[in-house]
């Protein structure tokens, strides 16, 4: 994706902590955050979640499991920061905060 996103506040924080891996992230967080970008998100089987962009983000469609705890800890941060990179061409330049 070339370009940059504008997220409100609190998507930026959570979409900025997947691209540095700080921390966790709640998954309702993380989904909201991709709503926010217009990203369809429905549950599939048991923990499976699909994530489906829009038509103005070029790729498919990727999918992740709810971890149990609800929290996304830095190893699964750094994982779906790979799986975004490669999908989408996004890094943590593509992000900027909506004023």
């Amino acid at each position: 994706m070339n370009g940059t996103i504008a997220l409100r506040g609190r998507h930026y924080k959570t979409v900025r902590s997947i691209f540095q891996a700080q921390g966790s992230v709640g998954w309702r967080e993380l989904v909201e955050a991709f709503q926010s970008m217009s990203f369809k998100v429905k549950a599939t089987k048991g923990s499976v979640h699909k994530f489906s962009p829009p038509s103005t983000i070029p790729g498919r469609a990727f999918t992740w499991h709810k971890p149990h705890s609800s929290q996304l800890r830095p190893d699964h941060l750094r994982i779906l920061r790979g799986d975004l990179s490669q999908l989408y061409h996004w890094r943590v330049e593509t992000f900027i905060r909506k004023k």
